[in-house]
């Protein structure tokens, strides 16, 4: 707007709360060389963060000298010396990148050093974690062989059809899954919720289906949250959802939100590859 104002000549900004001038005031401020500034009152940052505003101060013209920094200094005795203040600051910089860099590698240096005289024990460290990783692996794929089921799907029994029909197609028959529902391998008897313990213990995967009638129902909260206890304490990733309605994560139980960077998502009908890959 001011840049309009070709015939203004004096522009009154004293007391105000300037602290220096950015790019777009030095810009505005060039653009109207016939306009004299005034920025008496201001109280003015003349540090070295602030280095490129006092030296634009040091060659613009139409800003009055009567400024005053933070320390009580006047700007017009900064400017009188600018290259040596540039200097100063320039100066400081380079002396605390060397204090950085003498203490990164003094850092490093001790490191190796330590490393050095107790590399006997590094290699033992570095073995052990090796062999313990390797152990983790090995025991992980034999659990897998163990698993009575591939796959347990949690849902809603209001979305029993879809379950038993398609999905329940696409597991056993399209992806050769042993694939455990609630219908067909419950014990008859059992508490409820031991049966969802063992079925979940018994499956390489739980698989949730996720919609509003899953989110209402008490029995799906709890195979949720013993889902989500299992993996936590077998320290791997075996749950994944299946989003079949439009519900966003806000809505979501606070014990999947919990876990929601170990889980996987899948939105149905998409990514059927996906969850094929997930899933085998």
């Amino acid at each position: 707007m001011l840049l309009h104002l070709k015939y203004l000549r004096t522009l009154d900004l004293q007391y105000n709360n300037f602290l220096s001038f950015d790019e777009m005031d030095r810009y505005i401020i060039d653009m109207l060389r016939n306009t004299t500034f005034d920025f008496k009152g201001n109280i003015f940052e003349c540090t070295c963060q602030y280095i490129d505003s006092l030296v634009w101060l040091n060659r613009t013209t139409n800003v009055r000298n009567n400024l005053i920094c933070k320390d009580g200094t006047e700007v017009s005795i900064i400017l009188q010396d600018i290259h040596y203040f540039w200097l100063k600051c320039l100066s400081e910089f380079w002396l605390d990148f060397s204090v950085i860099v003498l203490l990164l590698l003094m850092v490093t240096l001790l490191v190796v050093t330590i490393g050095y005289r107790n590399k006997s024990f590094v290699m033992y460290l570095y073995i052990k974690l090796k062999a313990r990783r390797h152990i983790r692996q090995r025991e992980a794929e034999t659990r897998r062989h163990y698993y009575k089921y591939d796959v347990f799907v949690s849902y809603s029994h209001l979305d029993y059809d879809w379950v038993t029909g398609q999905l329940f197609q696409y597991l056993s028959n399209g992806l050769s899954l042993e694939v455990c529902l609630h219908q067909k391998d419950f014990i008859p008897g059992e508490p409820i919720a031991s049966e969802i313990l063992r079925c979940v213990e018994s499956s390489r995967k739980t698989v949730f289906v996720i919609t509003r009638n899953f989110l209402a129902s008490k029995w799906s909260m709890m195979e949720m949250d013993i889902a989500r206890h299992h993996v936590f304490n077998n320290d791997n990733d075996t749950i994944i959802v299946i989003l079949k309605e439009d519900i966003p994560v806000h809505e979501m139980p606070v014990s999947l939100r919990k876990i929601w960077w170990r889980i996987v998502c899948l939105k149905y009908p998409q990514n059927d590859s996906r969850f094929e890959h997930e899933v085998i």
